[in-house]
């Protein structure tokens, strides 16, 4: 005799369930009251949580890359590590018609209304892109001069669970030629202004931000980094990293046929839970550095994990080519799981690089991008359950 789903008992429907893709878990909430109250008990987001920590490659991502065509407009392409993902692809385009995007976290993007400035004010958007739900941040004075923007949030998986959620969040604007950052805070809803080195200059590429451990972090053009600690009990504190110690050594060595190098390319992320900086001298090697020992007032180290001569490589002639011959090389992201991998722009291509095994591989195409036009990467490591957006505080989606 056959046995419907609805007549299964829970915990047998709840290890179903689990298994799914994390689309069709949210959305089949709406199969049934019953389901709905079972997805929502801290026992479903336990077990779920747990299938995913036994299981890290159920961890997808979506890579969204913002760049400038032969024509110098500005482009938008989603890249996806898993086919199920299709459905995050033709959103992200309907978002990027309305918004600008200016940082992500996980799975929350942090976006910039296109339509809606006016002389005096900009107005932020915080988009779960699991979800759809929309936070309507308060409005805030227009920026002069050069601005980058970052955004992290405090809310942790045992918050999610006990249903404590409280989404507190930090919104951070640099102005670069002023040396000044802009914090606002949701805990008290007001800005206020540091003040940072006038001699850390902030690398144009990468320009987006990324969070660790509580800290907000931007990467410089000599390889230091600019830190946020937006949660410590004293208030926002700023302060730098300082750059691996080999790195200048580096730099000086010199290349075959006394060719000059002709830029030092980098990058910087967090892969398998640690931050990362990659360092490319320009047709002559890749070297990544892991932080270790990170303690709450900024100490640490970096230990050396990968240098490997480009001529090393393993590829298709094309591919090693523009590898070993490229002046301007974009590191894209560390992948989230695998830690020997890198993703790399050149040219009009993105390029899987597995610094390990020494390999190239070709990712995609970029449609008709300008070959000398860097591309800004947001790179959104989608959690094992969406990261929930207060209901009073959600306003329509997109």
């Amino acid at each position: 005799m056959a046995m419907s789903l609805n007549n299964l008992p829970d915990f047998l429907l709840t290890e179903i369930l689990l298994r799914l893709p994390l689309k069709s878990r949210v959305q089949f909430k709406g199969v049934s009251k019953h389901w709905c109250s079972l997805i929502s008990t801290p026992y479903f987001t336990r077990s779920v949580v747990r299938h995913c920590h036994t299981n890290p490659h159920t961890q997808p991502f979506i890579m969204i890359l913002d760049y400038k065509d032969k024509y110098l407009s500005n482009r938008l392409l989603v890249i996806k590590s898993e086919p199920e993902l299709e459905f995050l692809t033709a959103y992200i385009y309907k978002l990027e018609k309305q918004l600008w995007f200016e940082a992500s976290c996980n799975d929350l993007l942090l976006c910039l209304a296109k339509h809606r400035l006016d002389g005096n004010r900009c107005y932020y958007y915080v988009i779960n892109l699991i979800t759809k739900q929309v936070l309507a941040l308060p409005p805030i004075p227009k920026p002069e001069g050069f601005t980058i923007t970052g955004f992290i949030y405090n809310n942790s998986v045992n918050d999610i669970v006990d249903k404590q959620v409280s989404f507190s969040y930090r919104l951070v604007m640099l102005k670069v030629w002023a040396s000044e950052a802009h914090i606002f805070s949701s805990d008290t809803g007001r800005w206020s202004v540091v003040g940072y080195s006038k001699e850390f200059q902030v690398a144009r590429f990468p320009s987006s931000a990324v969070s660790y451990k509580g800290l907000l972090l931007w990467c410089g053009t000599n390889g230091r980094l600019l830190a946020f600690d937006l949660y410590n009990s004293t208030g926002s504190r700023c302060f730098e990293i300082e750059q691996p110690i080999e790195w200048e050594q580096l730099m000086k060595q010199p290349i075959e046929l006394g060719r000059m190098n002709f830029i030092d390319c980098l990058g910087f992320g967090v892969s398998q839970g640690c931050l990362k900086i990659c360092q490319i001298i320009v047709q002559s090697h890749i070297c990544v550095w892991k932080f270790k020992d990170y303690y709450n007032k900024g100490g640490g180290e970096w230990c050396l994990q990968h240098k490997v001569s480009l001529k090393e490589f393993v590829s298709e002639k094309s591919l090693w080519l523009l590898l070993t011959q490229s002046f301007f090389i974009t590191v894209l992201g560390f992948h989230s799981i695998n830690g020997d991998i890198l993703y790399l722009g050149i040219r009009s291509k993105v390029l899987i690089c597995n610094l390990r095994r020494k390999t190239l591989e070709l990712y995609c195409n970029v449609p008709e991008a300008n070959h000398y036009a860097a591309s800004n990467a947001f790179n959104c490591v989608l959690p094992c359950w969406p990261t929930p957006i207060p209901s009073s505080l959600k306003n329509a989606a997109y």
